[in-house]
């Protein structure tokens, strides 16, 4: 059983979380452990550890409005990928958030038909559970992202205003001294 649970500034869990972000995401692409808090401190999501039998085995941060779930990351330790660890912790967020609509981004590969792109490999991956690819690159920084969906697609005017609303919140909650670490769906 995967078992999700919050990991705020004091979590036991910190570390492997700043290692496993470091590890999982690149540079231009990562947000730091102090920004994911703020979500949780401008009630608009959370950072969260995935336990497997009391055992760490990876983090998601989650941002959240009016009936959406957007996973802005889900990682999971490098020993433990390809053992259905990923699919779990889907499963549970799925448990824990009945009735809202899943959604993510994840890169556009340069070319879907490359079967051994990390890209698009991680498409399949969200596909095989019940996500949607819109495929509709939407740029963040200048990189192509796909917007994925499980349980209903959401309408790209609707998604833009749930980036801007979270983002707006979590700028309050920094006290609105801007970042460039946080991802609003624009470029």
């Amino acid at each position: 059983m995967t078992e999700i649970v919050p990991a705020g500034a004091d979590s036991p869990y910190r570390e492997r979380i700043e290692a496993l972000n470091a590890e999982a995401f690149p540079e231009p692409e990562r947000t730091s452990y102090d920004d994911m808090l703020l979500a949780e401190k401008a009630g608009c999501g959370g950072l969260f550890a995935a336990l497997e039998d009391g055992e760490f085995v990876g983090f998601t941060y989650l941002l959240w409005q009016e009936g959406i779930l957007y996973i802005y990351y889900l990682a999971v330790e490098p020993a433990l990928r390809g053992r259905g660890c990923g699919s779990r912790i889907i499963g549970t967020l799925a448990e824990m958030y009945p009735g809202r609509i899943m959604a993510l981004s994840a890169e556009t590969p340069p070319d879907r038909s490359d079967t051994e792109d990390i890209r698009s490999r991680r498409i399949r991956f969200y596909e095989r559970n019940g996500f949607v690819d819109d495929r509709r690159p939407v740029p963040w920084r200048g990189i192509p992202f796909d917007m994925m969906y499980r349980g209903g697609l959401i309408p790209d005017d609707r998604m833009k205003k749930f980036f801007d609303e979270t983002e707006k919140a979590r700028k309050a909650a920094r006290g609105g001294l801007g970042g460039a670490s946080s991802r609003n769906g624009s470029s």
